[in-house]
């Protein structure tokens, strides 16, 4: 049977591509998208269209991600991150529904294991970290039936995400400065999205399938390396370029700190699923056309 889903957090670049994977696969799957009208804060806001809606599985990507204004917005943070993340999950235990919770590798720290298994110790080193993490352990206090897929770098041609930042940098600057210690796998967010998609038929009402998932692209490397393989992607097509120019995160002055290598181990994810996520590779050229075209 097909399931019915519902998506919190429709208006972000994970929501949008959940919806748009959702549509091409099956246009007519009962799906219901709750964005920006809906303040997943206020649970008054999202309750009913859910009780009316009877969804057999939530996907819930809602979150506070910029992740400098985390540290700025502590309290913000934890009401989006973890607050709305248990008022979430006790629905869902009260209907006996799945939830799928999308978190991130920021729940790591400098540790030095990477690539990271799903059972490594979180050590956050931020707020937005530290956030996640804690919706992370109140949603297995509270709900079984909970699935959490941890993903990195999440990029795609939508505004706000590193690479459409790079993009637009390089249109009107000469040189870029970009940190060169700091490492994780990049996600293009269609590739994310068919994954979730995918799990999303796995969590029935007898499955089994539930915990924690990694759900990365396969391809580690360092914001200035993928800065750099914009450029060159930029290059081919015969579009303007920017030098990028190492640096690193203490100089750079970011308010947040960040992992140093955060690369996380998607294995687990081929070997019980059959998904692997591609690497950055494997996307880059085509997404700089795209993006080049719609500018």
């Amino acid at each position: 049977m097909t399931p019915r889903v519902a998506i919190l957090g429709a208006s972000g670049q994970v929501g949008k591509a959940l919806q748009a994977g959702f549509s091409q696969r099956n246009p007519i799957q009962p799906v219901l998208a709750l964005g920006r009208d809906y303040d997943v804060t206020d649970s008054s806001s999202w309750r009913a269209s859910l009780d009316a809606f009877e969804p057999d599985v939530i996907i819930n990507a809602a979150a506070f991600t910029a992740v400098d204004a985390c540290e700025r917005e502590p309290d913000r943070a934890f009401a989006v991150n973890r607050d709305a993340v248990a008022a979430l999950a006790q629905w869902c235990a009260n209907s006996d529904k799945a939830l799928i919770h999308i978190s991130t590798d920021y729940v790591f720290g400098d540790s030095g294991s990477a690539p990271i298994t799903e059972d490594a110790p979180v050590s956050p080193l931020n707020i937005y970290g530290a956030s996640k993490e804690a919706g992370e352990s109140i949603l297995r206090t509270i709900l079984p039936r909970h699935m959490i897929a941890r993903t990195s770098w999440v990029y795609g041609p939508d505004a706000g995400n590193f690479f459409a930042t790079i993009m637009r940098l390089a249109e009107t600057r000469d040189q870029i400065k970009v940190v060169a210690d700091e490492i994780s796998c990049p996600t293009f967010v269609s590739d994310l999205a068919e994954a979730l998609i995918r799990l999303s038929d796995r969590v029935g009402p007898d499955s089994t399938d539930f915990g924690t998932i990694h759900c990365a692209g396969e391809q580690g490397l360092s914001r200035f390396d993928f800065a750099q393989a914009i450029m060159a992607a930029r290059a081919e097509l015969g579009l303007k370029t920017a030098e990028i120019a190492p640096t690193t995160q203490a100089l750079f002055g970011a308010p947040a700190r960040r992992p140093s290598d955060s690369r996380l181990d998607s294995s687990f994810l081929e070997r019980a699923y059959g998904i692997k996520l591609p690497g950055l590779s494997a996307r880059l050229p085509h997404l700089v056309s795209v993006l080049a075209r719609q500018n």
